[in-house]
């Protein structure tokens, strides 16, 4: 939940996303990460038995989807292992999101911004000498973009985002 006011909770809906993430070492046992992501699926969402007027309008309810949104996001992040050869990582940084609009409905049509910390972590299976079957787990604390005033809504202080992720790592410096 990004925006609470009039007995309901605006945010956004679950989408797939497709990430590119890039690491570099920089001693035997920390690295660093870039990402940038997109989730091109994503939509208003807002719950609430008092979910408000535009709820009532579009046929009332509990949960109501609205405009599609469209997602893009950074991360920069230090990783860390136990050991230089460890399969298991995990990693803390920045975090970015721009949203194509608001989650709050009545809100005007424009764009949010979220910032936070980036935290995950994640593990490399070996499938050979250049690829690694890659699972992450992702948990980003934001700081919600806030209403323009004047709005009977405010934002939450800090809302969590978690993703998990299934992929291939390739590596092109091989030593």
């Amino acid at each position: 939940t990004r925006v609470i006011g009039g007995g309901a909770r605006h945010r956004y809906s679950g989408s797939m996303e497709f990430e590119v993430r890039g690491e570099r070492a920089i001693s035997r046992r920390f690295g660093v990460m870039l990402a940038a992501m997109a989730a091109p699926l994503s939509a208003q969402r807002t719950e609430g038995a008092a979910c408000n007027a535009e709820c009532e309008r579009a046929g009332g309810g509990e949960t109501r989807i609205f405009a599609p949104v469209r997602a893009f996001g950074a991360e920069a992040a230090l990783s860390f292992r136990f050991k230089p050869a460890a399969p298991i990582y995990f990693y803390c940084g920045a975090a970015y999101m721009r949203f194509s609009l608001f989650a709050d409905v009545l809100d005007a049509p424009r764009p949010a911004t979220d910032i936070g910390v980036a935290t995950g972590f994640g593990l490399d299976q070996k499938v050979s000498d250049r690829y690694n079957l890659r699972f992450q787990f992702a948990w980003n604390m934001m700081r919600p973009d806030a209403p323009p005033p004047p709005t009977l809504n405010s934002p939450k202080s800090f809302t969590r985002d978690f993703r998990l992720s299934i992929g291939v790592r390739r590596t092109f410096i091989h030593k």
